[in-house]
């Protein structure tokens, strides 16, 4: 098995876990997406592959991916993972892609040289958000105008990498300096992005950097980024996302 074994160490393998309940999203053995209480391998890795992205480089539509043969994908009608090894044009069902909507990067308590990319998922089909109530994994809506620094936590996921092999310039791309970047919203629908002292961002040229940014809304999605956020957000998907 040394071929997928190369695959799995050249490409990001990443988890979603709940910001709420601290499940994670999981493959069960009849491929239906569901929640496991931890990390038990091949189930809760993922490959999130971008298939829409902005000028900037930033994704802001993903496919999820199982990491295991036929690396099938998350679908929005029925929560299981679909798509044959013959299946040529899986990726091309939009059923399978999820909008991402940004709400904050942060360093993990865990492991102080790794981050969180904190997201939630809307399905670029029915306009639902991928959750967990709690009990499963289901389909919600949000209320419309809801403030996204009130947005429930069972909407949020944590999506970091559980396993990859860095090239020298995914490691300098960033530095990963004792930081919160925050993004909620601010009257008027416009991002207002927050970032802590100490942040240092080798392709930017800046360090010891504290900045605060106010961007458009996040109506035209994170492809509407630009400056320092935008070198952010794109190195972050460097390290997390694979290429379509």
């Amino acid at each position: 098995m040394l071929f997928p074994r190369l695959i799995r160490m050249s490409e990001p393998r990443c988890c979603l876990k709940n910001r709420k309940t601290q499940k994670f999203l999981s493959a069960k053995s009849d491929w239906k997406g569901g929640l496991a209480d931890s990390y038990t391998g091949e189930n809760e890795s993922f490959k999130f592959q971008w298939c829409k992205r902005g000028d900037n480089g930033i994704p802001s539509c993903t496919l999820i991916r199982t990491d295991t043969h036929p690396q099938s994908l998350l679908d929005v009608t029925d929560l299981y993972f679909e798509g044959g090894a013959l299946d040529f044009s899986k990726c091309d069902n939009q059923n399978r892609w999820w909008d991402i909507i940004p709400m904050m990067i942060e360093k993990r308590d865990d492991e102080p040289e790794q981050l969180n990319y904190i997201i939630a998922l809307r399905s670029a089909t029915t306009g639902k958000y991928l959750v967990d109530s709690g009990n499963n994994l289901t389909l919600r809506d949000l209320d419309k105008g809801t403030d996204m620094k009130n947005v429930p936590d069972m909407f949020k996921w944590e999506l970091f990498v559980s396993g990859r092999a860095l090239s020298p310039g995914q490691v300098t791309g960033i530095a990963f300096a004792p930081v919160v970047i925050a993004i909620g919203a601010a009257t008027g629908g416009a991002a207002f992005l927050a970032f802590g002292a100490g942040i240092g961002i080798a392709a930017a040229g800046t360090t010891g950097a504290a900045i605060a940014v106010t961007v458009g809304a996040f109506a035209g999605g994170l492809a509407t980024l630009s400056g320092e956020m935008a070198v952010i957000l794109k190195e972050v998907s460097k390290i997390m996302f694979v290429d379509w």
